[in-house]
């Protein structure tokens, strides 16, 4: 039988960095994990994180190339710092299901906030489409929402 994912080890589970005493994750890769969700379920609730999602997405997601995360839409180097368009967010594949979370660039994220990954993508490419000089394609807006 395997190890809880938060049993404390010696490596950081997502990174491979040394972890943080008594910790299953280093310095770098705790923040992340611990960013606090502030959206509120329907009930007005704060919502609770999927931390096993969280260290799965962190794992795939971490590039060893250049020692750090890349965004999972545009595969561009994450920065962890906040306050840039770069900056690591979680984001939803599936709007407020937190077991589908991956790391994506802050610009990114705020595009694609109310949308599933397949209708973000309709619209990202209907958009180049109508940047290039075609109609809009209003259907792939989402209906009901």
């Amino acid at each position: 039988m395997s190890d809880p994912y938060w049993a404390a080890t010696t490596t950081c589970r997502a990174c491979g960095r040394q972890s943080v005493a008594g910790s299953y994750l280093c310095a770098r890769c705790r923040p992340i994990m611990g960013r606090i969700e502030t959206r509120k379920d329907p009930q007005g609730r704060g919502r609770g994180v999927d931390k096993q999602a969280r260290l799965r997405a962190m794992k795939q997601q971490f590039d060893p190339s250049i020692d750090g995360y890349r965004c999972y839409f545009t595969k561009v180097p994450l920065e962890l710092a906040a306050g840039t368009r770069r900056s690591a967010e979680w984001a939803h594949l599936t709007a407020g299901d937190e077991s589908s979370v991956v790391l994506a660039c802050k610009l990114v994220n705020r595009m694609q906030t109310d949308l599933t990954e397949p209708e973000f993508d309709a619209l990202v490419k209907a958009l180049a489409r109508h940047f290039e000089g075609e109609p809009f394609d209003e259907s792939v807006f989402p209906p009901g929402r």
